[in-house]
């Protein structure tokens, strides 16, 4: 259960920031609002409203109930904001996802257990991970593989980061 609640609140954070010497952050880009789901999803309610004006109300619901879960899923997506923080004041590594703003999720995880920050690839994706001393892995971004270069900058700039 705890996995499920993570992925819907996961956001890719992909941007670096060296706030100071005891802090370094990684946030997120905004998406556009102008997206591929939301031209289905006002495709699907105009063919909902379509169908309720000229053939039946039942036929109607189908279109409609599709376009309203696209239509969350997509809003869900955009307003979606991240935040990784690492703080060698606290020791304390802080992700921190934001949906729809004031939806948020905070976690924790000892800075101490952060081994190394490491790209792997995936199919067509890379992704930035962050392995810890138990052998777990944290993501904490998915990239398209063209931006393998941008990725292994901010892996080498967190490595950098919690050796010094």
């Amino acid at each position: 259960m705890k996995k499920i609640i993570f992925w819907i609140n996961y956001v890719d954070v992909h941007k670096a920031e060296l706030l100071s010497d005891r802090e370094l952050m990684l946030h997120n880009i905004p998406g556009k609002v102008f997206n591929s789901r939301f031209i289905g999803s006002i495709l699907l309610f105009m063919s909902c409203m379509l169908l309720k004006a000229n053939v039946d109300d039942a036929w109607a619901a189908i279109p409609l109930g599709f376009s309203a879960w696209i239509l969350f899923s997509g809003v869900w997506n955009i307003s979606g904001n991240g935040k990784v923080v690492f703080d060698k004041n606290d020791q304390t590594l802080y992700r921190v996802y934001k949906h729809l703003g004031y939806m948020q999720i905070i976690y924790t995880t000892p800075l101490s257990s952060v081994i190394k920050a490491e790209t792997t690839q995936k199919e067509s994706r890379i992704n930035l991970i962050l392995t810890l001393d138990n052998l777990e892995t944290i993501t904490i971004s998915t990239l398209p593989s063209e931006k393998l270069k941008d990725a292994e900058e901010i892996a080498g700039m967190i490595n950098r980061f919690i050796d010094s």
